[in-house]
């Protein structure tokens, strides 16, 4: 697995907000007594765990948005639309579903063909990447669903698709997504994922030993989750 600089970790967590409502705090305390069973349990929610969080969070960043060039802020997008000379991102399928809707443009005209085509790209993609990422997590289903239940209370996300994680329906809900519907799923993933690691000092701390080597690092990078 491609190694995450430590720059890179510092400005993904910094700059993919929970909310654009600044007075929400930046992260939720998960609170349920399985994430003090399991924080720092290897095998569990370990080094690893923290790793491939990151790694998931980065992956999505790059579907939604691209990768961000922080010397110029544009973005560098992955994906082709039939009729576009440029590379695309996730948030261009959802500006144009927008339009085309309301336009009135046929389901059957080439626009919304093209667009489905790119869109299920990026669902295979995402599935593609992140499956191995997130089997530990599989395998711990039960846990991990209680642990979704309550950020989805605290949050408000109610009708989040993450409470189809594990479920028959998870994947025909993924499929039948619409560029918006599929967006909000990443986002939920995206913070759901930083309030975990929020949530699990022990393993962030296991993290940080074994894949920061400088120990001011470490420090800048335990301090982020203290930022509130």
């Amino acid at each position: 697995m491609q190694k995450i600089t430590y720059f890179f970790l510092l400005i993904l967590l910094i700059t993919t907000p929970y909310s654009i409502d600044a007075k929400k705090p930046r992260f939720i305390l998960l609170e349920d007594k399985a994430v003090h069973l399991v924080d720092g349990i290897e095998g569990l929610l370990d080094a690893e765990a923290i790793r491939d969080s990151l790694d998931v969070r980065r992956i999505i960043n790059n579907i939604v948005h691209g990768t961000k060039d922080h010397t110029t802020g544009l973005f560098k997008k992955y994906y082709t639309l039939e009729g576009w000379s440029e590379k695309i991102a996730l948030n261009d399928l959802v500006q144009l579903a927008a339009q085309y809707t309301k336009d009135s443009v046929p389901f059957e005209n080439q626009k919304w063909i093209a667009l489905t085509e790119s869109l299920n790209s990026m669902k295979q993609e995402f599935k593609d990447r992140t499956e191995p990422l997130l089997a530990s997590a599989s395998k711990a289903i039960q846990i991990n669903m209680r642990l979704i239940r309550e950020w989805i209370s605290k949050s408000g996300r109610h009708d989040s698709m993450l409470l189809l994680w594990g479920t028959i329906d998870e994947e025909k809900a993924l499929w039948e997504s619409t560029p918006a519907q599929l967006k909000q799923f990443l986002i939920d993933l995206q913070n759901f994922l930083k309030d975990l690691m929020f949530s699990c000092p022990k393993a962030r701390k296991k993290y940080s030993e074994r894949y920061i080597k400088e120990l001011h690092k470490q420090v800048e990078f335990e301090a982020i989750f203290r930022h509130q």
